[in-house]
Formats: structure tokens, sequence, C-alpha cells
């Protein structure tokens, strides 16, 4: 009796070490490519660049921060944005966004943007969440507001946001954009 109790003691720790060496790293996939936190500003640039057009948008003494663009879609559509990267003073990477478009008229991207990120939640292991909404009215340089609404998902590290931006100024559009966030807190 010693021995099979024996024998289910290191079974049960051979199991539990086994579990704890493969921890996921959280992690963002835009387009092919799977960003964690940490990796070299040089390296994923030029992982992204292959595929994306990538926009410098700001430097600091804080870091660096870039915008994703699908080259194949029209500047300023919408649906042309995928995603930004923000990059700490030595230069590693810091936050990752990705941004998931939503044709104004289908159920069926946003439902697949959802599913996409909630898929990504799953894969790393992320499916104790918080969750929270927001519902805003914001001024517009120019004139004008937006309403936003949100509902957003906390899981760590792995955020997701589902906001709906309804505009009542000329030059901001309105519509749904879901967004998946990496980032070190």
């Amino acid at each position: 009796m010693k021995s099979h109790y024996f024998a289910l003691l290191f079974s049960l720790a051979v199991c539990s070490a086994v579990g704890h060496a493969q921890t996921i790293e959280p992690s963002i996939t835009i387009g092919t490519h799977t960003l964690t936190l940490g990796m070299p500003e040089q390296v994923v640039l030029n992982r992204l660049g292959s595929e994306f057009a990538l926009h410098s948008y700001g430097r600091s003494s804080k870091g660096t921060a870039w915008a994703i663009t699908d080259p194949t879609k029209q500047p300023g559509s919408g649906f042309d944005v995928v995603g930004s990267l923000f990059f700490d003073s030595s230069h590693r990477l810091e936050t990752v966004m990705r941004d998931w478009a939503i044709e104004d008229t289908s159920s069926s991207s946003f439902f697949s943007a959802l599913d996409s990120a909630s898929k990504n939640l799953e894969r790393n292991g992320l499916t104790s969440c918080r969750i929270s909404t927001s519902d805003k009215d914001s001024s517009v340089a120019g004139g004008g507001s937006i309403h936003v609404r949100g509902v957003y998902f906390d899981c760590g590290l792995l955020q997701v946001s589902i906001e709906q931006m309804l505009s009542k100024s000329a030059g901001v559009a309105s519509g749904v954009v879901v967004t998946e966030r990496l980032l070190r807190k």
C-alpha cells in the first residue's frame, strides 16, 4: 500500500513540476508575428515591417511609439490601422495593441473580432477576468462631441476592449472597435 501511495505522490509531483515548467508567456499575434513583452524594438520592427507599414508617432526619454497599418487598405478608412507598439527607454516592447476592424453593417465581422480576441485570452490561459463598462461623452476640438460606450475585460497583462463610438462631429467617424492590449503593469 505504501508503494502505491508513494507512486501516486511521485506522479503528482512530476505532473505538477511539468505544469509549472510550461508557464505561458502572454502574447498577441499581429499577422503572422507573435509578440511578447520585452522583445527588442529592432526585432519587432523588422518582423512587422515585412508585412505591414510602420509609422513612428512619438519619441521621448520614456521610449517610442509606432502605429501599424495595413498597406493594402485605403489610408484613413478606419480599416487601415492594425495596432500600436510602445517601447520603453531601453528599446524593449512595453505595450502592444491589436485593433480588429469592424464593418459598420456586419455582425459577422464583429463576432469574428470578438472571437479572435477571446481565443487569444484562452490560448494565454487568461480566463478569469474582471469586467467593467463605461459610458461617456467627450468634446472634440473644432466643435461637436463623441459618445463612447465600452465593455472592458481585464485579464492581467492582456486586456480586451469593445468600444462603440457615436460621433456628432464632422471629421470624426462613428464605429465599433475591438482592441487587444498586452501591457506591462
